[in-house]
């Protein structure tokens, strides 16, 4: 009989809890698949907005995730479109920056350096910190590589390659010493100079 009292008294305790710190949850479904969002203390209607907005990043950042997806496995058209949908939203998001990004990498693996190039240095443009801080000489030395790439420069762009990729290991907490992004641009850069000599060998 104790226990039954003492599991009542409990279950009071965290309703009204709940009451008292206006929690609201909701389960938003987004294209299959669950994602909860939970708001603590804040009035209904200014939850709803907010719970609005966090659905709305959500859906921008599946975009981005399917986008990056498609370009794993090298279908760089349908990648485009997906960061191109975030993009032509053009809702101020954190998501934008991903997308633009996402766009430089789908324009570089289709080998078209000048525009991969152009994005970028529109992206650098936007820093705040200056030339030749640590957390932004990997993105100068890209934007080097894509400049000599565009111009068929491709010793010094790989040169570059190689410096953007030292650079981005120098930055804390890198996987394997580098982002694996950076490997993967220089083996690209490279297979790109020895197709251009074959190319020019026949």
């Amino acid at each position: 009989m104790n226990k039954i009292v003492l599991r009542i008294i409990v279950i009071i305790i965290i309703a009204v809890g709940i009451v008292a710190l206006g929690i609201t949850y909701r389960i938003a479904t987004i294209k299959k698949q669950q994602k909860a969002y939970v708001m603590v203390g804040f009035p209904k209607g200014q939850a709803a907005g907010i719970q609005k907005e966090l659905e709305y990043i959500s859906t921008e950042h599946d975009y981005i995730d399917r986008g990056y997806a498609y370009l794993k496995d090298g279908r760089i058209k349908e990648a485009m479109e997906q960061f191109n949908t975030v993009l032509s939203k053009g809702k101020k998001t954190s998501a934008l920056d991903f997308a633009r990004r996402g766009l430089v990498d789908a324009y570089e693996k289709s080998r078209d350096y000048k525009t991969a190039a152009d994005l970028l240095d529109k992206i650098i443009a936007t820093f705040v910190i200056s030339k030749g801080d640590m957390w932004r000489t990997a993105e100068d030395e890209r934007l080097l590589y894509l400049r000599y790439a565009a111009n068929g420069d491709y010793d010094l762009a790989a040169e570059h390659a190689k410096k953007a990729l030292e650079a981005d290991a120098q930055i804390h907490n890198r996987p394997q010493g580098a982002n694996p992004q950076y490997y993967e641009r220089l083996n690209h850069i490279k297979t790109a100079k020895d197709y251009i000599l074959g190319f020019k060998k026949q």
